[in-house]
């Protein structure tokens, strides 16, 4: 991958990121499944980088209702971590 196509791709991550946190600002509440906000996180991101610079914000998705905020940011900084560095596919 060049260098180009390596800085257009973690700035895509990066802003689909950004869109992730603003949407998930101000969440709180009860302890519903981790896992279950965390693959909806995962899926919200895949899709805003699919979409580039054409991403919008998804909103909260509704398996992260109930969760405090310090979960979801936790959550959130997981997800980023993983897509911004992704584990070596298997041999």
């Amino acid at each position: 991958m060049s260098t180009t196509a390596r800085t257009a791709s973690v700035l895509a991550v990066i802003t689909a990121a950004l869109i992730i946190i603003i949407a998930l600002a101000g969440c709180g509440g009860t302890a519903p499944s981790e896992a279950g906000c965390k693959a909806a996180m995962q899926a919200s991101l895949a899709s805003a980088i699919a979409a580039g610079q054409a991403a919008t914000p998804a909103g909260k998705p509704p398996a992260c209702n109930g969760l405090d905020d310090a979960t979801i940011a936790r959550l959130a900084a997981e997800v980023i971590n993983s897509a911004l560095n992704p584990s070596p596919e298997p041999s």
